[in-house]
């Protein structure tokens, strides 16, 4: 190779195998497979991507549940130099992922055998994608795609033949927009290996660890995938959650860490049989694309003990801007108000609250949380003005209001956007309000987020319907479900005569998000 290319996550991962080669690096299921075997595959599919003509630089869109295919294609598209597209499985709908594919411009499409009847929609919509990629399941393979299995079986286990340097654009993680479209945020290979890094240095994770990815693959537990394997750890995959699923997992496999949103802690704490099973073995329980709820997190010490790390990020940076340190959670008498913090800053980020003039505001005093980090994007996908907007003089405004305290311990309060936050999920309220002006009853709407003891927040709309027309809250949610799928659909709809308005005539949100939130210090939860 010619002159320094840099750490690559790609790189990160051969080193992974090169330590731990016959380690177990991955269970799902009966399904095992070890470094050797991960370094294989992830090989094969490189070069079959480029013997079907893709070249460096090419995007590739992705589709797929948590399976240990996640792992292989993380690994695979990195090495060959082709920009990772993950399409949300659990989120978007159809026309969703298709935008996304087509703002890409990606070239190929991999997809598991499930989604095959999403894909066949999706189909006439994308202008670019060439190549359609089943990852077959139980023996079932989609019509008129290449099978995965079959592409790398056929083509060797040596490395591509690609020079990937750490300033090659290898993800492109979309966003939603508060205009309803998302953004793509690009990412570097030197953005993703200094988010890497920084979890090994602020998480502790311990060597051999058994990790335990029940969250999306396709979202927040994807950062955690390579430093589990700098680590020789073994990841162990759940496509699906239940309570009772999970703790049986963890007693079974002695899984020492996880990633879970606080949605899912919730129904853990609720079910009626936790106490039954061995969860001994857990030493690390990270939490994280959400706010939790003090009281809960309290619950969670007292069942788990104090295992427990928070981190915050977003798309745009991910995970790991702050962090709220297990020792963080062991809190004296007095000092309980700490675990409605988000912690303090990570390894390398600088961290300021700021005013709408972009100065500092005093200590413990509200300001818009700004960061500057190596791992934050390079921008958004073509469109020059809302990088501009959002990477103002070289920090990221992250559009969360925040303060932070005597001790440097930061504190989200709202959030500058309108987005909810709905079980980890980003949800965009004008996004879910264009949908209800499809509505032919409905005049006008308003959505916002509401406190919900599972979700920590709820998308609610608020709607005033047309004169002489008549609609049920239950017709309005299904009108939504069926157009943006279940994420983005109110869970609840008030109907008034007026929204309120600003000076200005626009909807005055936080007036609205005061008639639910009351007098509750913090406005997220």
């Amino acid at each position: 190779m010619s002159g320094y290319l840099g750490y690559t996550v790609g790189r990160l991962y051969d080193w992974a195998v090169g330590h731990y080669a016959d380690r177990l690096a991955a269970i799902k299921g009966d399904r095992q497979m070890t470094y050797r075997e991960l370094k294989e595959k992830a090989n094969q599919l490189g070069n079959a991507l480029l013997a079907l003509g893709l070249k460096k630089g090419d995007r590739v869109g992705t589709l797929t549940a948590n399976c240990i295919e996640s792992i292989v294609l993380d690994y695979g598209l990195a090495k060959a130099g082709l920009a990772q597209v993950i399409l949300h499985e659990g989120i978007a709908v159809p026309a969703d992922n298709a935008y996304m594919a087509n703002d890409s411009e990606a070239s190929a499409l991999i997809f598991q055998a499930r989604y095959a009847g999403q894909v066949e929609e999706m189909r006439p919509q994308l202008k670019t994608v060439k190549h359609f990629i089943c990852i077959p399941e139980g023996g079932e393979t989609a019509g008129g795609s290449n099978d995965f299995d079959q592409m790398l079986s056929s083509q060797p286990a040596t490395d591509p033949p690609v020079e990937v340097s750490e300033d090659d654009i290898i993800s492109i993680y979309y966003t939603g927009g508060t205009t309803g479209v998302p953004k793509g945020c690009l990412h570097a290979s030197k953005n993703r290996v200094h988010t890497y890094l920084t979890a090994l240095a602020e998480i502790g994770l311990g060597q051999r660890h058994t990790f335990l990815h029940v969250a999306p693959m396709s979202h927040a537990s994807n950062v955690f995938m390579l430093p589990v394997c700098l680590r020789g750890g073994t990841q162990v995959i759940l496509d699906s959650f239940t309570p009772e699923l999970f703790l049986q997992t963890i007693e079974k496999e002695r899984v020492t860490g996880t990633f879970i949103v606080p949605t899912i802690l919730y129904r853990i704490l609720d079910f009626p049989e936790l106490k039954k099973y061995d969860t001994s073995s857990l030493n690390t329980v990270i939490y994280g694309a959400s706010p939790i709820a003090p009281e809960r997190l309290r619950q969670a010490i007292a069942a788990f003990g104090p295992v427990f790390v928070q981190v915050f990020g977003q798309t745009e940076a991910p995970m790991f801007l702050t962090t709220l340190g297990k020792e963080d959670h062991v809190v004296a008498p007095g000092q309980e108000e700490r675990l409605a913090s988000c912690g303090k800053p990570t390894l390398m980020c600088q961290l300021r609250l700021v005013d709408d003039e972009d100065n500092d505001v005093p200590l413990n005093g509200e300001g818009e949380i700004a960061v500057r980090s190596p791992n934050m994007m390079n921008g958004y996908l073509n469109k020059p003005e809302e990088t501009a907007e959002t990477l103002k003089n070289g920090w990221l405004h992250t559009g969360d209001i925040g303060r932070r305290d005597d001790d440097g311990y930061v504190y989200i309060l709202d959030r500058k956007k309108d987005m909810v936050i709905s079980g980890g999920w980003n949800v965009y309220p004008k996004e879910v309000e264009a949908t209800l002006h499809e509505h032919p009853a409905v005049s006008d709407a308003a959505v916002i987020g509401v406190p919900d003891p599972n979700w920590g927040e709820s998308v609610k709309a608020v709607v005033v319907l047309r004169a002489g027309k008549t609609a049920t809250e239950e017709e309005i949610i299904k009108f939504c479900k069926d157009r943006k799928g279940s994420i983005k659909s109110p869970k609840s709809v008030d109907f008034v005569e007026q929204i309120p308005l600003t000076s200005v005539g626009k909807h005055d949100k936080k007036a609205l998000r005061a008639r639910y939130w009351g007098d509750q210090k913090r406005r997220v939860h």
